[in-house]
């Protein structure tokens, strides 16, 4: 009865939200420039804004129903100050606060782009870009608690480094007395333990003044290789939080993430820029430990540098994996 009753609601929302039968696919960009940034360089996803509303009929209900409570909050939403009071009442171990996370987790998970989306979509009056507002209270709230590590990235996986690329950049709108070096990093997925459905390399750009990018191989690669995922970092970000500074460099100041490695790694997108129809956005790595959210594998063992993970620092692969499920299934299954 109960499911029959959600169902109703859920098919009574569609008409109202805009689900559709099929999804549309963005267009293929064909830019080697950021809008707005067109000095910067590096590699960039983009997606067209609001495509998060065209939702498959065969979506599950909780994802479907999920998206419908948060868009009406992120148009009812009072704002950052407001939300922060607000979430600072609501106990860290309370059921109220494992609920937000259990579902938060959920749409997350499905699909993260298409999540990433409704939090930057088409500002409306009055709207703004409270769907983010309201992720940075909540995650400010979560501050020093170890399910923050589950929730804030949008992707956990398991890659190996098919090659990296060095890319060195100016931002002349924001740091224009700055050179950064950006480190690109292209990988073939071995394990997905939170992501279901991978950025399409289709609509990215590689802004790196040579136009290189395709998406099933890479023209400079020894060995060409299939790639299905990308991200990058920027490799003055320090090892641990200001004001101390530990470049993010291995034992022997190499590169951290290196070709023809493994390594577990905690990503989300980050926005860079947007137009009035398309978001662009980096992906980048959470700043989990001493690794930054990348932990390397060496001989079949994650090495948690520091045991930011409190599991060791030496883990064989599959026992660090599991802890990772366990964490997550606490999350997501709370309740059930």
């Amino acid at each position: 009865m109960k499911r029959r009753l959600f169902k109703a609601i859920v098919t009574s929302a569609i008409a109202v939200f805009g689900i559709t039968a099929s999804s549309q696919d963005a267009e293929a960009i064909q830019l080697q420039k950021l809008p707005n940034r067109p000095d910067w360089r590096g590699f960039f996803h983009s997606h067209l804004k609001d495509n998060y509303k065209q939702l498959p009929l065969d979506i599950p209900y909780d994802i479907a129903f999920g998206y419908i409570v948060a868009d009406g909050s992120a148009y009812n939403s009072p704002g950052y100050g407001v939300l922060n009071e607000i979430f600072g009442k609501i106990g860290w171990d309370s059921d109220t606060m494992a609920y937000i996370l259990k579902y938060l987790y959920r749409l997350v998970d499905y699909d993260p782009i298409r999540f990433q989306n409704f939090l930057w979509r088409v500002p409306r009056p009055n709207y703004g870009e409270t769907g983010a507002t309201i992720l940075g209270a909540l995650y400010s709230r979560l501050s020093g608690d170890k399910r923050i590590y589950y929730i804030a990235p949008f992707y956990i996986l398991h890659v190996k480094v098919n090659a990296i690329e060095f890319i060195d950049t100016v931002d002349k709108v924001f740091n224009p007395n700055i050179i950064e070096s950006e480190t690109i990093v292209y990988c073939k997925v071995l394990d997905t333990l939170k992501g279901q459905v991978l950025p399409d390399l289709n609509n990215a750009i590689l802004s790196n003044g040579k136009n290189e990018f395709d998406k099933n191989v890479m023209q400079f690669m020894a060995v060409p290789q299939k790639i299905d995922f990308v991200f990058s970092y920027n490799n003055r970000w320090s090892r641990v939080p200001s004001p101390n500074y530990v470049p993010l460099l291995d034992e022997v100041n190499g590169t951290w993430i290196k070709s023809n490695k493994e390594y577990i790694i905690f990503v989300r997108p980050i926005s860079m820029t947007g137009t009035n129809t398309t978001s662009y956005y980096s992906i980048c790595p959470m700043r989990i430990g001493l690794s930054y959210g990348m932990f390397p594998i060496d001989d079949g063992f994650v090495i948690d540098e520091g045991n930011s993970m409190e599991w060791g620092e030496k883990v064989p692969i599959d026992e660090f994996k599991k802890h990772i499920i366990e964490q997550i299934n606490l999350i997501k299954n709370y309740g059930e």
